[in-house]
């Protein structure tokens, strides 16, 4: 296992100097981190995956997901984070919803419809100096009635 240091995140999202040349292209490893849950029992809401789009001197990360019961009008949101505090949301009334992506990046995504998803983006430079990066990505759906939320499964890219 290689060591690295940890890269902020908001470092890591700045786009490339102007003018940079492209060395690279990157690639991704994603491994599931845990499950999802929903605050009254329902189905949780799905984060599918990592789709990664080269553009030059960046390289855009799309996050596909569905919302949990298919309430395509509940907003989700996509977390991204440098670490998974496995934080215990019981306490706080979410029996079974643990935080698996430390909130350093929020992202609203945009609306789901009837079989289509919704997208959360992201972009991280297309150099080099990214390989090595470990993140994590969760989705949050906040749901109509009062204290009811929807957490995604938990991913972890690692840039290699």
């Amino acid at each position: 296992m290689r060591s690295h240091a940890a890269i902020p995140l908001a470092l890591a999202l700045v786009t490339a100097p102007l003018g940079a040349a492209v060395t690279s292209t990157l690639d991704f490893h994603i491994a599931y981190t845990g499950a999802g849950c929903d605050s009254n029992g329902g189905p949780a809401p799905i984060l599918l995956t990592m789709q990664a789009y080269e553009k030059g001197a960046e390289v855009d990360l799309s996050f596909p997901g569905y919302p949990g019961s298919l309430e395509m009008n509940d907003p989700l949101t996509l977390i991204v984070g440098l670490t998974n505090p496995q934080i215990d949301l019981a306490p706080i009334g979410i029996p079974g919803g643990t935080l698996l992506a430390s909130p350093d990046v929020v992202v609203p995504m945009s609306p789901a419809g009837l079989g289509a998803a919704a997208y959360g983006e992201i972009s991280i430079p297309n150099s080099p100096s990214m390989v090595g990066l470990v993140f994590f990505a969760q989705i949050i759906q906040f749901k109509a009635s009062p204290y009811h939320l929807g957490l995604s499964d938990g991913l972890m890219i690692t840039v290699i």
